[in-house]
């Protein structure tokens, strides 16, 4: 299996393969000799590589995404469900995350998500104590209650809200009436 060549005996390889210290390798194809003799291809942490027509190239295995030469989890930022996604922007007082490879927001401490947004519903007037508790004209959201406004001329008479400014049975005080 053996010929001359150069005043050499050297292995004789058929067509497609190289003779690779002593042995006939399919440099177009060996992930260890791909391409040439000594060539090995590699790949990424969570990828395999392989040899095709004598260039290394290498596929993610587990679910993983190719982005580059690196081997991703499309689940994690910044690569979301794509290379690259890192799921800006996100709505003021929250920060992205990645669910599923779906891009989403998280609220940061002390905001709540009401809909597509984050608010302090301790002191939002739309959203007073919970989502969607709108405070009514002339109140204001305080510790998670809609309470009279300090600017406001109303004052709680016997459960009713009353203009002492302008009320003639609560004139500047309640139950002040006029004559």
């Amino acid at each position: 299996g053996k010929v001359c060549s150069n005043g050499a005996c050297t292995l004789n390889c058929t067509a497609g393969t190289t003779n690779c210290s002593g042995q006939c390798v399919a440099t177009g194809s060996d992930v260890f000799n791909c391409g040439a003799c000594g060539n090995a291809c590699s790949a990424p942490s969570g990828g395999q590589a392989y040899c095709t027509a004598g260039v290394c190239g290498f596929n993610c295995t587990g679910g993983l995404l190719k982005c580059n030469s690196a081997c991703v989890d499309p689940a994690q930022l910044p690569n979301c469900g794509s290379c690259g996604n890192a799921c800006t922007p996100a709505p003021a007082n929250s920060y992205p995350v990645c669910a599923s490879s779906q891009c989403g927001f998280e609220c940061n401490a002390g905001f709540t998500k009401c809909g597509n947004q984050c608010v302090n519903t301790q002191t939002d007037n739309k959203n007073c104590g919970a989502c969607g508790t709108t405070c009514a004209s002339g109140e204001v959201c305080q510790s998670s209650a809609c309470v009279l406004s300090r600017a406001s001329p109303l004052v709680n008479c016997g459960g009713q809200c009353v203009n002492t400014q302008t009320s003639p049975q609560n004139c500047g005080t309640c139950g002040n009436a006029c004559p």
